[in-house]
């Protein structure tokens, strides 16, 4: 795919020649071959958006320099507007990741963090914890069972409550 507006091109060769780089060793940083990186600053290929990122970071500028979208190199955090306030994370989730992390990387095993989330809740509750590590096949068809259970008196009490006042005789 060629590059449409000629600025990448110019810009990778500007870059690499200020940097006093030789293609061989920009392509090595890049794990591509030197005809790739040619073809990039010739204009003749295009590098997907990984090979973007990773070249912007080899020369230490924005991508939007790169692609001709801003003259300025450098990202400039105080033109950066933000329209969208601060994600706020509560401290307990943070401390349960960060516990998740732990635990993932000292016993080796692969837990998925929803996983730990449910494991560390069944902690919680010894005597079902136990009941559960000791014969978990029994203990979830128990809790199954249970929850159809739970349902279908929800159901009845649905049923029953109807407007709530049940009928009134004259």
């Amino acid at each position: 795919m060629r590059v449409s507006n000629g600025i990448l091109p110019k810009r990778l060769k500007k870059l690499r020649e200020e940097h006093g780089y030789l293609q061989k060793f920009v392509a090595d940083k890049l794990g591509i071959r030197s005809n790739t990186l040619s073809g990039y600053e010739n204009g003749s290929r295009s590098p997907d958006p990984e090979m973007l990122v990773a070249i912007s970071e080899l020369y230490n500028v924005t991508t939007d320099y790169l692609l001709g979208r801003t003259d300025d190199p450098n990202l400039n955090i105080s033109k950066i507007s933000y329209s969208m306030k601060p994600l706020r994370i509560p401290q307990e989730q943070i401390d349960l990741a960060m516990k998740h992390q732990n635990y993932v990387l000292s016993t080796n095993k692969d837990l998925s963090f929803e996983d730990f989330v449910i494991l560390e809740e069944l902690k919680k509750h010894p005597i079902l914890f136990h009941d559960l590590a000791t014969n978990p096949e029994k203990k979830i068809k128990e809790l199954l069972k249970l929850y159809k259970m739970k349902k279908i008196l929800q159901e009845d009490d649905e049923d029953d409550l109807d407007d709530g006042f049940g009928e009134l005789d004259d």
